[in-house]
């Protein structure tokens, strides 16, 4: 292995990156003074030794710790500054004094189901007859109507200040919407009827960006146009513009369970693509003078405004990068070494954008070029072959396996699936998506010529329906998708190092990396058994939180002896439940809209439709209709009322049954009925928790 020395980006990213988790996950925050304090230290002791004329190279590595902390200081304030609600200016903490905001549309407007989805900037905000600067990014549900759907990137609107902050999710384990857009720095949302905004007479809109955005319009309409058929239109747009909003969830699903959802998230294969491409097309400038300068120039150009049509998502903005420094480097000259490059691109995406290393895309495209740089030159010589067809598919097979070794751990962490037949739909994919963007690119081109145009777009049409049908074929095989067990993030640790540990034992040899296997393979099965011995001794009540329903958990160890649903359940609910039931590792289970309950109460013989539940040493009560009252019996007293199905009572006749001092409202209770409850509650001093409100409502015994 070459010394650490040939790879000064990759110390200095390990440092920066360093800052920026510490300041991300950690409440450390380093003062900014701190800085040039850590510089001028490393500076002054380096011109030191050297005016001293001693062995400089013994202390070469203290004044390498000095550089290395001074660079991780820098990631800490760096990331502390770029995130916009550090700042007092910000429009979120002062939208509580605020009337109506000033804001300026950034992307073109999206339409939704039921609203109209518009990315705006925060320009100003209003106090009575004063208007103040503010800044921050937000997103605005605009319900439909005729003049929401003209509007257009770069209007400016004036909005009432319905903006509420971001909710955190409402059931346990559930997605995290809430953190996912703080990482893309939205905090707030708003839903605003027609009478909630108007457009100003102003135009805010960046030229270079409403460019890209006309273009990138222009070729959806193109392909669109010219292609007929809706689905094949939906994944040809996805695959050569990025834009996935027109397809449906059943060809998502396809794509993802044969493991190649890739190809319609516009990454890095599209701009190594495109960049071959420009190569093909511009080799004549090559005999030029300033030739190569002139073509380095295009390809840039192109790769770039390519990059910003397709929305500039993490892969695409390190692929960008990445073969900039290529061109750049051939340019000069330079040898091209692939980790220094990968580092370096890096580096500048995260000091523009320190939070991009959240995103998942920007990860995954990272891990995944790191393995193929790595892997794939021994992978490739598993094989040998003399046909050119059979070396063309081995180079293809030696790629996608060495990409899917590398970010196995990422996916495992996130996804918990593996797609069995990765190896043969990726052998198929590729080249197609290759040919695709070509001719997705030549169709925008000669779009204005429409017999071209028509049978370019026929030729796509063809070539998109037999991959989307090879697809769903592979999604049919037994067994084309394993789903595999959450883990939590030691054992995501533990698997990146088996991961790496594997791979350097198989090409070294070396026994140190076989003595780490077996610690890791020892590791991972040892936290799982904790995790489930753990797990089998705990006792939960979980009463979720759905849209319009609600469903009811007991929850003993790995089983499920009782489960309550309350309404209909959304098909977005269900699968949320599934794969949360799958993650915990529940074996048995029973379901049922009215399970046996410990005690039923009658009254005159007429049965009420309210259940008493006994789980381990806790007494849940669940309230759906009036009670009739009865003096002659004596209280019931349980832990928690829940009140379900928006019955007309009142608290006090409850109390009258029932000695409780928490009542709960599940989610199919209307909000005018739990504001009564509440007040009520208030007045005999009772807890009350809103499941709509305060997210799902969990008892652990």
């Amino acid at each position: 292995m070459n010394h650490w020395s040939e790879y000064p980006f990759v110390r200095i990213l390990f440092a920066y990156l360093a800052g920026i988790l510490i300041c991300l996950f950690t409440p450390l925050q380093f003062p900014a003074w701190i800085l040039p304090v850590l510089f001028l230290v490393t500076w002054l002791g380096q011109l030191y030794l050297h005016k001293k004329a001693i062995r400089t190279y013994r202390y070469t590595s203290i004044i390498g710790l000095g550089f290395q902390l001074a660079v991780f200081a820098f990631g800490n304030v760096h990331t502390f500054d770029c995130i916009d609600i550090n700042d007092a200016r910000h429009y979120i903490h002062i939208t509580d004094n605020a009337s109506f905001l000033v804001v300026k549309i950034t992307e073109p407007p999206l339409e939704k189901e039921r609203s109209i989805k518009v990315v705006v900037e925060v320009i100003a905000y209003k106090t009575g007859v004063a208007v103040r600067p503010a800044f921050g990014k937000s997103i605005l549900y605009l319900s439909k109507d005729s003049v929401v759907t003209s509007l257009l990137h770069g209007n400016v609107l004036l909005v009432k200040n319905n903006f509420r902050q971001v909710a955190a999710p409402a059931n346990p384990g559930q997605f995290d919407y809430k953190k996912y857009l703080w990482y893309k720095e939205v905090y707030a949302t708003a839903y605003l009827q027609k009478d909630d905004w108007h457009l100003l007479p102003l135009q805010s809109a960046n030229p270079l960006y409403a460019f890209t955005f006309r273009l990138r319009d222009l070729s959806v309409n193109a392909l669109q146009t010219f292609i007929t058929s809706p689905r094949e239109a939906a994944v040809a747009v996805a695959l050569v513009i990025g834009f996935k909003d027109n397809m449906s969830p059943e060809t998502m699903q396809s794509y993802t369970a044969a493991g190649v959802v890739h190809v319609l998230a516009v990454s890095g294969l599209h701009v190594a693509i495109l960049f071959a491409l420009l190569h093909q097309l511009l080799f004549f400038l090559n005999r030029k003078k300033y030739g190569k300068i002139i073509q380095s120039v295009l390809i840039l150009l192109v790769i770039w405004i390519f990059s910003m049509v397709t929305g500039l998502s993490g892969s695409v903005v390190r692929a960008a990068t990445m073969f900039s420094f290529i061109t750049i480097g051939k340019n000069m000259k330079q040898p091209v070494n692939l980790f220094n490059l990968l580092a370096c691109s890096a580096m500048v995406i995260l000091l523009a954008d320190p939070l991009l290393v959240m995103d998942v895309g920007f990860q995954l495209s990272y891990i995944a070029v790191l393995g193929i740089g790595t892997l794939n030159r021994y992978i490739d010589h598993w094989l040998p072959r003399e046909n050119k067809l059979i070396d063309y598919l081995w180079k293809m097979v030696a790629m996608s396996l060495a990409a899917q070794i590398a970010t196995l751990p990422l996916t495992t962490y996130y996804f918990h699936q593996f797609p069995t037949y990765f190896l043969l739909a990726n052998i198929v994919v590729i080249p197609a998506a290759g040919l695709l963007l070509h001719l997705g690119i030549l169709l925008i081109a000669i779009h204005f010529l429409p017999p071209l145009a028509a049978v370019t777009g026929a030729l796509i049409r063809w070539i998109t329906y037999a991959m989307n049908e090879f697809i769903a074929n592979i999604q049919h095989l037994p067994g084309s998708v394993i789903q595999l067990p959450g883990i939590n993030l030691l054992q995501f640790l533990l698997l990146g190092i088996l991961t790496i540990a594997v791979s350097h034992y198989f090409i070294t040899l070396r026994t140190k990396w076989l003595f780490t296997t077996l610690i890791c393979l020892i590791g991972l099965p040892a936290i799982h058994a904790i995790d489930a011995c753990l797990r089998f001794h705990e006792n939960t009540i979980t009463l979720y939180s759905f849209k319009g329903a609600s469903a009811l958990e007991f929850r003993s160890g790995n089983s499920l002896p009782l489960f309550k649903k309350n309404g209909s359940i959304r098909s977005m609910d269900s699968i949320y439940l599934q794969q949360r039931w799958r993650l915990a590792h529940i074996r048995n289970f029973e379901s049922s809209d009215q399970l046996n309950a410990s005690r039923s109460l009658q009254k005159q013989d007429t049965l009420i439709i309210n259940a008493i539940y006994q789980f381990c040493n806790y007494r849940m009560a669940v309230i759906q209709q009036p009670m009739v009252s009865d003096a002659g019996t004596s209280k019931i007293i349980v832990d928690a009322l829940v009140i379900a199905g928006n019955p007309r009572l009142r608290l006090e006749d409850l109390l009258d049954k029932f000695t409780t001092n928490t009542i709960i409202f599940d989610a199919t209770n209307s909000r005018y009925r739990i504001n009564k409850w509440e007040e009520e509650a208030n007045h005999f001093g009772l807890v009350t928790y809103d499941v709509k409100m305060d997210g799902a409502f969990v008892v652990r015994l």
